[in-house]
């Protein structure tokens, strides 16, 4: 699992599994500001005394990484181990937020994975520290929150052993990068009114970003197919994200479809009103 920088990235076929988390609790008080070099063990004794989850975490640049083993197999999953993940998946979500809100600026994403250390399965979920505090202090509903964050299942043999995430791969995630990912996953999972119109799961979108020598970036989507509603959706999906993250370091967005190519420029995601 990773979001490479300048160049395209096929995305991961992802399940919704993590739909709908909900963090449940209490924020408790602050009365000091963790300096960045203090977060990773500040979370990681946090899940050990008050949920005893043992976590390894990390900081890659502006990115905190949360590293939990889960203590089940996927492969032998049962009702109970799917209700203890949410459990755990909620008080990770939960100590990452108050940790990173007494923290002095300067984390900008997180990233939470769960593998499954004898398939190789991991679920991850990936967010901006500004979301998910504004989830848990309840500034954002959770249907906002749900589209405002990257969340996958995927295989990384990597993990398979590996109990406190020494093997696996961090690094810093770009903001472009970031948003970029976002609006394919959410294009590829737009809810449709229509139930003959179904998601877009099956096309294989890719993505690719490149800093210009004046700062902006272009953007590049490229599909294998062009099912009617595709160039529509992903346009709007686009100026959604975009505008949502008032993101205007914007060259260029190129849309290749199989039967020909849209431009976009700023002017055309933040029109004047």
């Amino acid at each position: 699992m990773h979001l490479p920088q300048n160049r395209y990235y096929k995305p991961l076929l992802a399940s919704l599994l993590l739909l709908g988390v909900l963090l449940t609790s209490g924020c408790g008080g602050f009365f000091r500001l963790y300096r960045l070099d203090e977060v990773p063990g500040k979370i990681k004794k946090i899940l050990a005394k008050e949920y005893n989850l043992t976590s390894y975490v990390y900081r890659s640049g502006k990115t905190i990484w949360i590293y939990t083993p889960l203590p089940f197999s996927f492969i032998t999953i049962s009702v109970r181990d799917n209700a203890r993940l949410k459990d755990i998946i909620n008080n990770v979500l939960a100590t990452t937020a108050r940790v990173l809100w007494s923290t002095e600026k300067g984390i900008e994403f997180y990233v939470a994975l769960f593998p499954d250390t004898t398939s190789g399965m991991v679920i991850y979920i990936i967010g901006t520290t500004e979301d998910l505090k504004s989830f848990y202090f309840e500034k954002i509903s959770i249907d906002e929150y749900s589209r405002r964050k990257i969340f996958d299942r995927t295989y990384v043999p990597a993990v398979i052993g590996d109990t406190t995430g020494t093997k696996f791969h961090y690094f810093d995630i770009s903001k472009p990068n970031f948003l970029a990912e976002l609006i394919t996953q959410r294009i590829k999972y737009k809810k449709t009114e229509k139930q003959k119109n179904p998601p877009y799961q099956g096309i294989d979108i890719k993505w690719g970003t490149q800093e210009t020598t004046d700062g902006n970036y272009i953007f590049v989507f490229s599909t294998d197919k062009g099912p009617p509603g595709l160039e529509k959706d992903l346009i709007q999906e686009i100026k959604d994200v975009l505008q949502g993250y008032d993101f205007r370091k914007i060259k260029r967005i190129d849309i290749i479809l199989p039967s020909h190519t849209i431009s976009l420029l700023k002017d055309d995601i933040f029109e004047k009103q």
